[in-house]
């Protein structure tokens, strides 16, 4: 939230729409595991080619008019369409030329009233999160298979099948140790476009994390 390549930010405290202190730090666990390791992980052009610095979930945004973006049928689903529009124009430049601009915007962080961040995390996953993270790594698939071919298995496995329990461990408001040891790993992880370097602690943290996530799942959804 206060990247300034995201936003000139004008934090709101609780009493004017912006979220309790455990409120605006999951927010910030959040983009730091989206816009900071995921997308970075699955499209790293974007950083690494282009020199995109903007947000992911683009506040104001214009794309070239000449991309076909509808017969492109893209795997992504509201409200992850930013990250299609953006993946989409990286495929397009790299075969056509050109390159991408991104700026700061003024916004007011309005955290507790927006559907993004919301005091019901399962509602948090469903209306919002869970497409946003599930839906990268089938995006990566179809518009660069090669290099999604590169990346370890077992970690676009648990991204790509992540749900509710997932994300109730990795962002609720009790946080564990391990958790804790998650964000530190994933703080480490920078993008490659060639050999790709997951911090190595990360898988063992993560598979306990779906060992747990799947232990706490209910009946009725297994």
């Amino acid at each position: 939230l206060l990247s300034p390549f995201t936003c000139a930010s004008t934090q709101a405290g609780a009493g004017a729409g912006g979220g309790d202190a455990g409120t605006q730090l999951r927010a910030q666990k959040r983009k730091l595991f989206f816009s900071g390791f995921i997308v970075p992980l699955f499209f790293p052009e974007l950083m690494l080619k282009y020199k995109y610095n903007g947000t992911i979930q683009v506040p104001l945004k214009a794309f070239r008019g000449d991309i076909d973006f509808a017969r492109a049928c893209l795997p992504t689903v509201e409200p992850n369409v930013d990250l299609g529009v953006l993946t989409l124009l990286v495929t397009y430049l790299n075969e056509h030329g050109g390159s991408l601009d991104s700026g700061a915007v003024t916004i007011r962080d309005n955290l507790a009233t927006s559907k993004m961040t919301t005091s019901n995390l399962s509602e948090e996953w469903t209306k919002v999160y869970g497409p946003i993270m599930t839906s990268a790594a089938g995006l990566c698939r179809k518009l660069a298979p090669d290099y999604f071919a590169k990346l370890p298995v077992w970690l676009c496995n648990f991204l790509e099948g992540m749900e509710v329990s997932h994300y109730l461990a990795l962002f609720g408001d009790t946080p564990t140790v391990e958790v804790e040891r998650i964000f530190a790993a994933v703080r480490k992880f920078r993008p490659a476009i060639h050999n790709v370097c997951v911090p190595a602690e990360l898988e063992g943290l993560l598979c306990a994390i779906h060992a747990r996530a799947m232990a706490c799942k209910p009946m009725d959804q297994e």
